[in-house]
């Protein structure tokens, strides 16, 4: 896909781009399975404890302290594991953008990466992910607000700030950082140099700027309508199953059950799609003809080794065997009755052999690849034990 003559007009640019989404389903089925399971399992005690809270909350004794006490304290609980999975859907999130985008951007620059290069990429260039998101996210949010006092819509909901950000302003201010959890994936950039070379690569080419943010729109858009899709029609399956969380027993196990089917959902669309948004970025990128300093080298193909020529029968005019000839070290000549005899000595030719190290001889002591990191594990140990004590323990009421 390697054509550096083409133009980075906007509707090539996004062409290209959604024909690579489309022709990676397969690439990119293992990494949306793998996420979907880590969201499940970083996500999937909040829902539990959630369910569990909404199956009693109708039945606590408003009359008795004590009760409302254990009741306020397990909802607490509630809240604080439901916190924790949203933060870990949008630690899935940005991990899930890294990884598709360095699977996108190996198909593009023709250096095909597996999921375990892609993954350990990701986790390199995390915390630099998780920086620029937060310093976009917060000028979308200013200008979230700005929009609503413009506007005169309610900056608050139930007394609580509304720091949602709107789709429209929100996507106008974040034009100039577009390119930059590319720079950061694909071209190694630190943080503040990756929105740096964003903005003046938005300034220079402000129309292709202005289309791929524009189809991120677009896509975060398709994004929650599928959401809101699938909610609704679990909405509707809940009905017709006549699926009641408040009367407890089968009906509440299949509503955990269902609850965490979407959770495990949500995790391989958010992945998809940041993979479908990057794709059309990564063209761009690679049509600039910008550093590609984070993908892997290219590893070229194994030397094929070159044909031995049959033993030369006249050596010096003597008819000797191959395998005499092997054997004669090199800088001797051999007589006319096979014996070698050491020419007369001359200072050797540029060519130095170092003897061999133990440095070199010795092989590179790797890191062991963990596909879930230990404080990872930790956490998912933690939060699964809580959910399920807490939900044995049976209503604090």
């Amino acid at each position: 896909m390697a054509e550096p003559a083409r133009r980075a007009g906007p509707v090539s640019v996004l062409a290209d781009g959604l024909t690579v989404a489309a022709g990676s389903s397969r690439l990119l089925r293992g990494p949306s399975i793998y996420l979907g399971l880590l969201t499940l399992a970083l996500a999937g005690p909040g829902v539990i404890s959630r369910l569990w809270v909404l199956s009693w909350s109708g039945s606590v004794d408003l009359a008795s302290q004590s009760a409302i006490d254990a009741a306020n304290g397990a909802i607490g609980l509630s809240n604080v594991l439901l916190v924790l999975a949203v933060a870990g859907l949008v630690a899935v999130s940005i991990e899930g953008g890294a990884i598709g985008a360095m699977l996108i951007a190996g198909r593009v620059m023709e250096r095909p990466l597996t999921l375990r290069v892609a993954l350990e990429r990701s986790r390199r260039v995390f915390w630099r992910l998780v920086r620029a998101a937060l310093a976009v996210g917060l000028i979308e949010i200013v200008a979230s607000f700005a929009w609503r006092a413009a506007t005169n819509a309610p900056s608050t909901i139930d007394g609580v700030p509304n720091l949602g950000i709107e789709p429209i302003p929100g996507a106008m201010v974040s034009l100039p950082f577009i390119y930059s959890s590319v720079a950061i994936v694909v071209a190694d950039d630190g943080t503040w140099a990756a929105l740096r070379r964003s903005m003046r690569l938005a300034r220079q080419r402000l129309p292709l700027a202005a289309g791929l943010a524009a189809f991120a729109l677009l896509s975060g858009v398709l994004e929650g309508l599928a959401l809101g899709s699938g909610l609704d029609l679990i909405v509707r399956l809940t009905e017709v199953l006549h699926l009641d969380v408040a009367v407890g027993g089968a009906s509440l196990l299949l509503a955990v059950a269902v609850g965490l089917v979407i959770v495990t959902a949500a995790g391989s669309l958010v992945f998809t799609v940041s993979a479908l948004v990057s794709a059309p970025q990564i063209v761009a990128w690679q049509r600039l003809g910008l550093s590609t300093g984070g993908l892997p080298a290219a590893v070229p193909g194994e030397p094929m080794a070159e044909p031995l020529d049959e033993p030369d029968l006249a050596v010096t005019g003597a008819a000797v065997t191959g395998a005499a000839v092997a054997s004669v070290p090199p800088g001797i000549v051999v007589d006319q009755v096979d014996q070698p005899v050491a020419p007369p000595w001359e200072p050797p030719a540029e060519v130095f052999v170092p003897a061999p190290s133990t440095a070199v001889l010795a092989p590179a002591a790797q890191a062991r690849f963990r596909w879930v990191t230990r404080p990872m594990r930790l956490a998912v140990v933690g939060l699964w034990l809580v959910a399920v004590a807490s939900s044995l323990g049976g209503p604090p009421v």
